[in-house]
């Protein structure tokens, strides 16, 4: 693969940078860094977001964490009745609503009853949502409740990142030799 650079003072117009002939991904990002001496410290690693690409990044306690993830299961247990409703479109009335042309589909519908959610269930919803008004996103939340670590929320678009996080491993396993000591 090849880069070329936009011209400005530093770089003229004919600035290609080729990478075509380093074998690995990581080679790829180390002759980047170091043609445009760019180095990475460990205190700039979640300075962003990985997902997102946002600045507000909010650092959580254990004990924060640990709440967060008793929240996020309890919005998962709450109590959802689902109701049967009829595949013969002319047996149920929520139907006529709808045009359709699968007359006779052999399938079962099942529609959320929300007349039973409590004010209760709101209040835990709510409580999964980030100050920017993003819905939290845990990955694996029952392991991250049970190790109870530290972990890293992106207000902007509720990704909480932790240490066994897969996307976090697989970023600190390319940018981990790439540090420099600080």
């Amino acid at each position: 693969a090849k880069l070329k650079l936009a011209p400005c003072s530093k770089f003229s117009q004919n600035s290609i940078l080729d990478t075509f002939k380093c074998n690995s991904i990581n080679d790829q990002l180390q002759k980047v860094l170091s043609s445009f001496n760019i180095t990475v410290d460990q205190s700039e690693l979640l300075s962003r977001c990985l997902h997102c690409n946002g600045k507000e990044m909010k650092i959580m306690t254990h004990s924060e964490v640990k709440d967060l993830c008793n929240k996020y299961e309890a919005v998962g247990r709450s109590n959802t009745k689902s109701t049967r409703l009829s595949d013969n479109e002319d047996d149920d009335a929520y139907c006529d609503n709808f045009l359709s042309d699968s007359d006779g589909d052999d399938f079962c519908v099942f529609q959320p009853d929300t007349k039973g959610h409590t004010n209760n269930s709101k209040v835990l919803t709510e409580s999964c949502i980030t100050s920017k008004g993003a819905v939290i996103d845990i990955n694996n939340v029952q392991q991250l409740s049970m190790l109870c670590k530290p972990a890293t929320l992106c207000e902007t678009c509720g990704k909480l990142y932790w240490d066994e996080d897969p996307l976090l491993k697989s970023v600190r396993q390319v940018i981990s030799p790439l540090l420099i000591n600080s």
